[in-house]
């Protein structure tokens, strides 16, 4: 995840696999389009999990070794500070309390992993923050009750609130709000 990018994959395309990391889950493949001169002839990684290898037994390639990762690349502090999350809303409707909806509400590190960050839930005339009215859960995540209507969730200072609708009805409604750190 810390290399750049030379290319996308996407459905349809072919690739050539001609070596594996240790652990199986990456595999280098020929050829990206366009290379670095425009030329298809530059070896590339793609995580094996996300393809369907065709006539090639991933067991017998030969293992490859990954290029040293490269430094991080120093930010400003204008980047910092700036919109450095993207934010992602899904709804789940779950068994459960239908006069009774969830957010859950969790940062994450462009590797998914969790961070450690303030989130605020608010609707028309009140608030709620976590870590501060509401702890974490032991998961990370936020949790906040709510029962019908429209919603703001923020991270705070580091990105723009998302708008989360609740509706009330047949089902009990679970918001889940991930923002995943770009960088």
């Amino acid at each position: 995840m810390e290399y750049a990018v030379l290319g996308r994959v996407v459905a349809g395309d072919t690739l050539e696999p001609v070596g594996r990391d240790e652990s199986k889950q990456w595999l280098q493949i020929c050829c990206v389009d366009g290379g670095k001169d425009g030329v298809r002839d530059d070896l590339g990684w793609v995580l094996a999990g996300l393809v369907d290898v065709q006539g090639v037994d991933v067991n017998r390639l030969p293992p490859r070794v990954a290029p040293p990762k490269p430094a991080p690349t120093p930010r400003s502090q204008s980047d910092a500070t700036g919109m450095d999350f993207r934010a992602q809303v899904e709804y789940r409707n779950e068994p459960g309390d239908k006069k009774l909806n969830y957010v859950r509400a969790r940062a994450v590190a462009a590797d998914g992993a969790g961070l450690e960050a303030g989130l605020t839930f608010s609707w028309p005339g009140g608030a709620v923050h976590c870590p501060g009215d509401n702890a974490p859960k032991g998961d990370g995540w936020c949790e906040f009750t709510a029962t019908v209507g429209e919603f703001a969730v923020a991270l705070d200072g580091r990105a723009q609130p998302v708008t989360v609708t609740l509706p009330q009805g047949e089902q009990h409604t679970v918001a889940i709000v991930v923002f995943r750190r770009l960088w």
